[in-house]
């Protein structure tokens, strides 16, 4: 499980790399400008970030999370689990068979984390890249993406701990 998730994790960083830069060149025709969202509708009055900026801020941030999280995996697998607070803390460190189980949870854990944050970026990418092929979007129009985000973060901070709640039969 743990090879499949890492793959979908590259499979995720790429795509999002092919968007940004899908994005960046259908824009190109655009001026040096991105425009984020429009101040009113049918309106002229954009807020807008340069161009590379947009491009390099976007993989910069993307590149360097999956970078952190990959580096918190590699903590993780060193880390002895005695030290660390969690349910079912006798059950899963009691076996070699149990540990290993636990560690394979904790990597998927933090891939999960990468994946579900590439797509989001390339959701959050795609909507710029709308604004800008429409010419019209609201800053009210990014309110989805903060409840999308605050609903992927959340799920994924609680399931974990919900999941060591349960032994394996």
């Amino acid at each position: 499980m743990v090879r499949v998730v890492r793959f979908i994790k590259i499979i995720s960083l790429i795509a999002f790399l092919f968007i940004l830069s899908l994005t960046y060149y259908d824009t190109s025709d655009k001026g040096e400008q991105i425009a984020l969202y429009f101040a009113k509708a049918q309106s002229a009055d954009a807020y807008s970030i340069e161009k590379n900026m947009y491009f390099y801020a976007n993989a910069i941030f993307v590149l360097l999370l999956n970078f952190l999280i990959s580096m918190a995996i590699t903590v993780l697998r060193n880390f002895p689990l005695e030290m660390l607070s969690f349910p079912q803390k006798k059950y899963w460190t009691a076996t070699p068979q149990h540990r290993k189980e636990l560690y394979s949870f904790l990597e998927n854990w933090c891939n999960v984390l990468a994946i579900a944050m590439n797509i989001f970026m390339m959701l959050l990418l795609y909507h710029i890249w709308q604004i800008n092929r429409n010419l019209q979007g609201s800053q009210e129009s990014y309110l989805l993406y903060v409840i999308l985000l605050i609903v992927i973060v959340s799920t994924w901070a609680l399931f974990l701990p919900i999941r060591l709640l349960f032994k394996k039969s």
